[in-house]
């Protein structure tokens, strides 16, 4: 609605006048606009712009939203019944939404970045304890009723993002999914004996999700990083004309060091408690690829399934150590007393390596995997449920990967003083 109201408007004199001026009033909704943010709404929104685009507002086009200009980038909403952005450099969606009633047209000259956005605080107090936190603040989301296709003949970048669409076709020079780190820190330092630090590193990949066909081809080089890619009822298609395809994990890091020290002050003994604990894990978050029918072909380079450059596995450690010490007047053998110190000792540790497998499987037809050159598929699972699985290239390696388990024990125990006891028939006596 527009509504003429009073506003005062000073001109070059110096003088001021009061004019009426038309004023836009809109009416929110929690589709279009938040508080915090700008709103351009209309039922078709056409721009071409000769600079560039930045956007972290709204702008809702009930029919059509197209906008074409040298760099986009949008932080916030874009909304239409048909989206179509075209930038002649590089566009970017970053922890922005784009979302269309049909379709979802996205394409950079130099480049398209689809990325989660992370925010990160840290803090430190006065007794020296440390926090961090990374997280991901605003996730990209990217969905289309019909039709989402993201090109660029150059580079197309997807990390942390999610997809959907009942089509969708994602093509360019190199096509990477990668991930987002994500952080947590958590330090208390008491003192040398009383402590925990915790510290975790984990990666967030991406999910496309389709009713029909997911086609995701390159030029040169096409590689997804714990990436799940999921359709309904068609066919999943991953490839690349020149180069290699690869499909690999992402990983979860975690180190945890724990102490705690106490000490009892009895009548005649006093006790001391040690406990330490320690772990490193570095386990595998696999890629996940399903649909009616799976095909991973590279024309001219080699195709490999696995969940790291290596192998697809968990790395486990773990040590524990207790420690008791007993000092002062201590119960004997019979009738009788000790009195000096003991001290028990347990230490133990543990390792592991265990594969974990990335996941490309058929629901209802075939999967095929080809390779102009090489394939390599080491410790993961290629299935068909209720097809074949068809492996064509020059050469073929599947191995398994291997799991190792290792433990180890120590109990030590060390006592010193002086024991006063009463035997035989002196005891007997006694004890009759």
């Amino acid at each position: 609605m527009v509504w003429f109201v009073n506003k005062e408007v000073s001109l070059p004199s110096g003088k001021t006048l009061t004019v009426l001026t038309p004023q836009v009033y809109l009416v929110a909704r929690n589709l279009d606009v938040t508080a915090q943010g700008a709103l351009i709404s209309a039922r078709a929104i056409v721009g071409n712009i000769n600079g560039d685009i930045q956007n972290s507002g709204t702008i809702a086009g009930r029919n059509l939203t197209a906008l074409s200009a040298k760099n986009i980038q949008n932080h916030g909403v874009v909304l239409g019944n048909t989206v179509n952005l075209n930038a002649e450099q590089r566009l970017v969606n970053l922890g922005g939404k784009i979302q269309a009633l049909d379709s979802v047209t996205l394409i950079g000259g130099q480049g398209v970045e689809i990325a989660s956005q992370t925010s990160h605080s840290a803090n430190t107090d006065s007794a020296g304890n440390a926090f961090a936190h990374t997280h991901i603040d605003r996730q990209a989301d990217i969905h289309a009723g019909g039709k989402l296709t993201v090109y660029s003949p150059k580079d197309v970048a997807v990390k942390a993002a999610n997809l959907s669409a009942d089509i969708i076709h994602i093509q360019g020079n190199q096509v990477e999914f990668g991930t987002v780190a994500t952080h947590n820190k958590q330090h208390y330092n008491g003192d040398a004996d009383n402590y925990y630090r915790l510290d975790q590193t984990q990666e967030v990949g991406s999910q496309l999700t389709a009713k029909n066909d997911v086609n995701i081809l390159s030029e040169n080089h096409t590689a997804l990083r714990q990436a799940g890619v999921h359709s309904d009822k068609g066919t999943v298609v991953i490839g690349s004309v020149q180069g290699d395809v690869q499909i690999q994990e992402g990983r979860h890091q975690e180190q945890l060091s724990f102490g705690a020290k106490s000490t009892h002050h009895g009548t005649l003994q006093t006790i001391t408690s040690v406990t330490k604990h320690d772990h490193h894990y570095d386990t595998a978050q696999g890629s996940a690829i399903d649909g009616n029918n799976i095909l991973l072909q590279a024309n001219n380079g080699n195709v490999s399934v696995q969940g790291s450059n290596v192998v697809a596995e968990n790395r486990v450690f773990e040590e524990d150590f207790e420690k008791t010490s007993k000092s002062g007047l201590m119960g004997g053998g019979g009738l009788g007393f000790s009195v000096g110190s003991k001290k028990e000792k347990v230490e133990q540790d543990r390792t592991q390596e265990s594969a974990v497998s990335s996941q490309v499987g058929s629901l209802k037809g075939h999967t095929t995997l080809q390779a102009n050159n090489h394939y390599q598929q080491t410790g993961s699972v290629v299935t068909a449920v209720n097809g074949d699985v068809d492996i064509l290239a020059k050469s073929a390696n599947i191995t398994a990967a291997h799991s190792d388990y290792e433990s180890n024990y120590k109990y030590t125990m060390e006592q010193k003083g002086v024991t006063i006891a009463l035997t035989g028939a002196v005891a007997a006596a006694i004890q009759r």
